[in-house]
């Protein structure tokens, strides 16, 4: 059984956190789906976030509300990485990851993506993600035009990791809200 819990030191943009879910089984995927939707479930009760009445205005302000909540530690200087990357601002602006107890933040916030889209419009449900796709055996929504795929958590990880970077840019959830609906 896996856990549902984004190991720490692990962002969901590094290549192999990608490869830990493209390595599941179909079941083990599927059993990773339904823990994150059972913990995300229970996770927005805890903060008495309720979904099912939730406007995509709504949606934006839960999600810039818990991302609010996230703290970070500074990450050491990763030594095996070349000094030119290392010297770079973007090096430096990211060498950071979400504290222990942040991390059930950026799992609410997935799961509130995930499943205000999948109340919000009856052709969209989860499933886990293609394998032929680099978010092959994530958690997704699907049913979006062109076989788009949402992988909600790693929208939410990236979403709350730039709202840390930019603390007044609340408007990057309505944009990302707003550029899914426009795939439906």
């Amino acid at each position: 059984m896996f856990s549902f819990q984004i190991p720490q030191g692990v962002h969901y943009s590094d290549r192999m956190q990608f490869e830990k879910f493209q390595t599941m089984t179909a079941l083990e995927a599927t059993d990773f789906l339904e823990q994150f939707r059972e913990k995300g479930e229970l996770l927005l009760r805890q903060r008495k976030i309720d979904v099912s009445v939730m406007s995509a205005d709504d949606l934006a302000q839960g999600l810039a509300q818990l991302a609010s909540q996230t703290l970070r530690v500074v990450l050491p200087t990763d030594l095996s990485i070349p000094q030119s990357i290392r010297n770079t601002q973007a090096y430096r602006d990211n060498a950071w990851e979400f504290t222990p107890d942040s991390r059930p933040l950026v799992i609410a916030g997935g799961y509130l993506l995930g499943e205000w889209f999948h109340r919000t419009f009856e052709n969209l449900s989860w499933s886990t993600g293609n394998q032929a796709f680099l978010t092959g055996g994530m958690p997704v929504i699907v049913g979006f035009r062109s076989n788009k795929e949402m992988p909600p958590l790693l929208i939410a990880e990236n979403l709350f990791h730039r709202f840390q970077q930019q603390r007044d840019s609340s408007e990057i959830f309505e944009t990302t809200i707003g550029k899914w609906v426009s795939n439906i």
